[in-house]
């Protein structure tokens, strides 16, 4: 969903992935790959970002995400689509949750029973859900299906 818009014909949103996220490694291979997860890029583009909190895990198996809808700074729009976005490095599995409104604000991710007790990374990105435009000149200045880029709102622990 993040990476839908690629550019070249030829790539698939697979090899964009990788394209983008490859900087993220360090180490020697094999036995010293290092990944910094908070710099792993899931969604690439113009759509306006909300001001996401920080990642909770309030309840069992369940991550929680709260944000500032940003709904009036030109290029959002209430009806924005919220995807968030909860791996598990362990079991190298990743849950997508939404789409949220981005008026709604919040958001929550179920996880798998297996996770309690395992640290998480979460991430957000905006899909913008109609095309929006400069209030004065009447440029456009998103398209409707662009994301934005990767929001990282950090680690906690499943409970």
């Amino acid at each position: 969903i993040g990476l839908a818009n690629v550019k070249r014909a030829d790539q698939t949103a697979r090899n964009k992935f990788y394209q983008l996220n490859k900087n993220a490694v360090s180490g020697d291979f094999p036995s010293e790959v290092m990944f910094d997860y908070t710099q792993m890029i899931i969604s690439q583009g113009g759509a306006v970002m909300a001001g996401f909190g920080s990642v909770r895990a309030d309840e069992a198996l369940t991550i929680d995400v709260t944000w500032v809808p940003n709904s009036d700074v030109t290029g959002a729009g209430s009806k924005d689509m919220v995807y968030l976005a909860v791996f598990q490095p362990d079991t190298k599995v990743c849950v997508l949750g939404g789409p949220f409104l981005r008026s709604a604000a919040s958001g929550s991710v179920s996880v798998p029973s297996g996770w309690s007790g395992m640290r998480v990374h979460a991430y957000a990105f905006i899909v913008a859900n109609e095309d929006h435009y400069e209030a004065v000149s009447g440029v456009k200045m998103v398209e409707k299906g662009e994301c934005s880029d990767t929001a990282y709102l950090g680690s906690t622990t499943v409970i």
